[in-house]
């Protein structure tokens, strides 16, 4: 499922252990108000897409192509929390 236009980001949670393994969740809405999280898995700077949850349902970005790319709104926000290499063949399962 497809954003409707542009996505605001409306939230963005992160959790780092002393290792330096990182998750980041970036919620975000579209233009018709429907709910957006994309999670992000990371080890220092190189990080993969683990799910897109749209409202309720979640999304296995290694089952659904179209997810491996990130928004560009997402892509700078994880940028922004330190994971430059994000690459859409870095994608796992959930």
């Amino acid at each position: 499922m497809s954003p409707a236009g542009e996505l605001v980001v409306v939230d963005v949670e992160q959790w780092q252990s002393a290792a330096g393994l990182s998750k980041i969740w970036v919620h975000t809405i579209d233009e018709r108000d429907r709910r957006f999280r994309f999670e992000v898995a990371a080890a220092g700077d190189e990080g993969k897409v683990v799910a897109v949850i749209v409202e309720d349902t979640a999304l296995d970005p290694a089952l659904h192509p179209s997810l491996r790319r990130l928004p560009a709104v997402v892509s700078e926000v994880v940028a922004h929390v330190g994971v430059s290499d994000l690459e859409p063949r870095r994608t796992s399962p959930a």
